[in-house]
């Protein structure tokens, strides 16, 4: 495969950031959830079970943060989980990923998102005072009110241009379409089904992402894992990005100056999971069935290490481990389950490494 291609450039500039994205987001919940723990004093808590009325009651300041982040915590769950089913998808025969991306709850979940960031004040009134008895279905009749889902997607966009934190050429906010009926607008996930380059707009049915893992020649095999790829980075970069600008207001509202600095320099020594990691390799490893496609440029494209980091055994102290094959280390580095050679212990990660492009 020619790396040289500038649509392939394009993609593995936006696997760059998007990555990082999806580490930082993933971390953050994972670290926010203990320091949480550790910072809300025992008298919100009741066996081990935060207590919402006697958190609104005694920090009235720092209730709709918390609520925000833990609306975030569990949209986030939806958002990671469903981009890993998307992935799983790209086989031959698969059903289409296109299709994937657009289906509930991802599609409701981005939603949410873009709700939580557009109009805020009116999005967590649905939420206060209601913790026990709101359901889901009641959120969506919200969502169901008028155009509300269409003005949503150009409210946040036009906020992210402003804010320079989002590429317009890549999203058509005004694009009218639905799945299945051309007139009914659901969300941006139903749009971001078609690739959006030199300002066309290739419908769903028009580009059946059911062929590209097909028998193909090289050159055809680039052009479409390319165009798979843009789909994928469109989506999850306009997700991330609403996700990241959301984390970082409610963690700035919930902690003072001083809390957030130092929140923020902890992040900075985590690195990844393994709900992480999957969504990599998952995505890595299907693109490695086509055998059209070079297995170096994919890795790279990917991001995925060609370099081993340095294991140590808490056992014995040796820095040796079993499968040395590039496609184990893969896996067993993302799981964090590296065997010892010498005792057969679970080694331990003596320096922890980010996914970077080479």
């Amino acid at each position: 495969m020619n790396i040289i291609n500038t649509e392939l450039k394009e993609v593995l500039d936006c696997c760059h950031i998007i990555r990082d994205g999806i580490i930082w987001i993933a971390e953050t919940f994972v670290y926010e959830r203990q320091y949480i723990g550790r910072e809300v004093p025992l008298d919100v808590a009741n066996d081990n079970e935060l207590d919402w009325k006697k958190l609104e009651e005694l920090y009235p300041e720092k209730y709709r943060a918390f609520v925000m982040l833990e609306l975030l915590a569990g949209l986030n769950n939806d958002f990671l989980h469903f981009t890993n089913y998307s992935l799983k998808s790209l086989h031959p025969a698969s059903v289409a990923v296109s299709y994937t991306l657009a289906r509930k709850p991802y599609r409701d979940s981005l939603a949410y998102l873009e709700y939580m960031y557009a109009r805020p004040a009116e999005f967590m009134n649905i939420f206060l005072g209601y913790h026990d008895t709101l359901k889901t279905k009641d959120l969506d009749n919200h969502l169901k009110r008028g155009t509300l889902r269409q003005d949503l997607v150009k409210e946040t966009c036009k906020m992210l241009n402003e804010l320079g934190t989002l590429n317009i050429n890549v999203i058509n906010p005004d694009l009218n379409y639905d799945f299945r009926y051309k007139t009914d607008y659901t969300g941006f996930y139903d749009t971001a089904t078609h690739l959006i380059t030199s300002r066309t707009n290739n419908s769903t049915e028009d580009v059946n992402m059911n062929f590209i893992f097909l028998n193909q020649d090289a050159e055809n095999a680039e052009k479409h894992t390319a165009h798979l790829a843009r789909i994928h980075l469109n989506c999850l970069s306009y997700g991330l990005e609403l996700m990241h600008q959301l984390l970082h207001k409610a963690l700035r509202e919930f902690h003072d100056d001083k809390g957030f600095e130092k929140f923020k320099d902890y992040l900075n020594y985590i690195q990844f999971r393994k709900i992480t990691a999957n969504i990599a390799v998952m995505y890595g490893h299907r693109l490695l069935t086509h055998k059209s496609l070079d297995r170096a440029c994919i890795l790279q494209m990917m991001g995925l290490l060609k370099h081993y980091t340095t294991f140590e055994c808490s056992a014995c102290g040796s820095k040796k481990f079993k499968d040395k094959s590039l496609k184990a280390a893969e896996i067993l580095i993302f799981d964090e389950a590296v065997i010892c050679s010498k005792c057969g212990y679970p080694a331990q990660i003596e320096h922890p490494i980010r996914l970077t492009v080479e």
